[in-house]
């Protein structure tokens, strides 16, 4: 899960789908404050090849191998402007921006159902929309198991760190800021942003249509959970919680 995106409910198994999920999300990485969001999940495979999209995470897969995934890699990296927090609205504006960079990952089958199956990737990505001019190295474990005779739960933990160009963008409060909103400055610098646990449940509807719902629990770690930004107006501890639709094609 990129940024504050809602959670996304997508198989992850089929050949092909595309989906939208809805719920509710942060109204900025590290806010109090929820509102109502909506975010695509979209699957196009040729072969071992694919290009999936989810949420603001695009990426396509160019091995041909049964076990191995690499490519590159795309985040749209939600910024931070006319926030509920009235304090927190009072800092600088961060512009919307694009992360560019590559993932890898190993997909393990332990049996025949297609829904059986462990994933160990990571990506990291470079903004080149002259933001933050940092980076972010993301890790994780996803995990999907048949359940019932046709439906599918998805389990996942995650981390993200992030470069001190990126952690001093979004977590800092500069001298000029403190002023203005009344929060004390601070100088966020490198190191991990936070960790994450999901659950996804999935029930086909019919061979071409399928519902799901999920959530997403955030821990904010490091100097990002220290920032006045969160601990003082935010929260350290984010849910993330939907449910979707989609058809199989």
């Amino acid at each position: 899960m990129a940024q504050t995106s809602p959670l996304v409910i997508a198989p992850g198994y089929a050949p092909n789908f595309a989906g939208i999920g809805v719920g509710a999300t942060p109204d900025y990485f590290g806010s109090s404050d929820y509102k109502a969001g909506a975010a695509p999940g979209v699957h196009l495979s040729w072969g071992r090849r694919y290009v999936d999209l989810v949420g603001n995470y695009l990426s396509a897969n160019v091995l041909d191998h049964p076990h191995w995934r690499a490519g590159p890699a795309l985040v749209y990296r939600f910024g931070r402007d006319d926030v509920i927090d009235e304090v927190v609205n009072g800092l600088p504006e961060i512009d919307d921006t694009t992360e560019l960079g590559v993932f890898l990952a190993r997909v393990y089958r332990p049996s025949e159902d297609v829904r059986d199956r462990l994933r160990i990737g990571g990506n990291i990505t470079y903004d080149v929309g002259g933001v933050h001019d940092g980076y972010t190295v993301g890790l994780s474990v996803n995990r999907w198991l048949p359940v019932f005779r046709y439906s599918a739960v998805g389990l996942s933990v995650a981390t993200t760190y992030g470069s001190g160009n990126y952690m001093d963008t979004y977590f800092s409060v500069t001298p000029q800021g403190s002023a203005t909103t009344g929060l004390p400055a601070y100088q966020a610098g490198a190191g991990l942003r936070d960790v994450r646990l999901s659950a996804v449940f999935i029930q086909p509807l019919s061979e071409k249509f399928f519902v799901g719902a999920g959530v997403l629990y955030d821990r904010i770690l490091g100097d990002a959970q220290d920032s006045p930004i969160v601990s003082m107006r935010g929260a350290r501890d984010q849910v993330l919680f939907g449910v979707g639709a989609g058809i199989l094609f």
